[in-house]
């Protein structure tokens, strides 16, 4: 893993889920951002 790199693996499932359920990809980053503290970049490519 690179430096600044988080390891979101975990999360994975529920992004997935989220975006399955219709939450926008933008409604998803901001909840990962409020939860997680960090934003999502270049990771829609798992959906």
């Amino acid at each position: 893993m690179k430096k600044r790199q988080k390891d979101i693996s975990s999360i994975e499932d529920k992004i997935i889920s989220m975006y399955a359920k219709g939450i926008t990809t933008r409604q998803i980053s901001e909840q990962i951002e409020d939860i997680y503290g960090f934003e999502l970049v270049m990771v829609w490519f798992l959906i």
